[in-house]
């Protein structure tokens, strides 16, 4: 029987949510790779441009769009498994820096700068992909379990 989801904030649509993650879990096939993003100062004066440093195993991406008070910051690093994403925010906040510790070039600054809003915007782009899937699901007729199978 098809019902229409009850999408709220703050995890209390456990019904949607444990449907989602089951149909998710199925599907997704882990890319060896996680990551966190922010938005900081801009303090290096980045102006539509990207910085990219990688080493072995881990990646920092900085840069700036139509702010350029504001940089984006991308900090991407092996893993074996997707379920960092469902570890607590601390949790990841640890993992993230044991990844990066010794990384040097920009990052122990970016760590002070970041301290506040990390996950922050990825957890809008979502909140917004799934919202834009959702609609677009309802309005073709499919449901919504076709609009979390993709």
């Amino acid at each position: 029987m098809e019902r229409d989801p009850d999408v709220r904030a703050g995890g209390y649509a456990v019904d949607f949510r444990g449907e989602a993650f089951d149909v998710l879990e199925r599907h997704v096939r882990h890319l060896g790779m996680s990551g966190a993003g922010s938005t900081t100062a801009n303090h290096l004066g980045l102006d539509h441009r990207v910085v990219p440093q990688a080493s072995p195993g881990r990646a920092v991406l900085l840069f700036s769009a139509n702010d350029s008070a504001r940089m984006m910051v991308s900090l991407s690093f092996a893993t074996d498994s997707a379920l960092v994403d469902r570890l607590d925010r601390a949790r990841q906040g640890e993992l993230v820096r044991d990844e990066f510790t010794g990384a040097g070039w920009e990052v122990p600054h970016l760590f002070g700068e970041m301290e506040t809003g990390v996950g922050t915007s990825q957890a809008l782009v979502g909140a917004d992909t799934l919202a834009r899937c959702l609609v677009e699901a309802r309005t073709s007729g499919l449901g919504h379990a076709a609009a979390v199978a993709h």
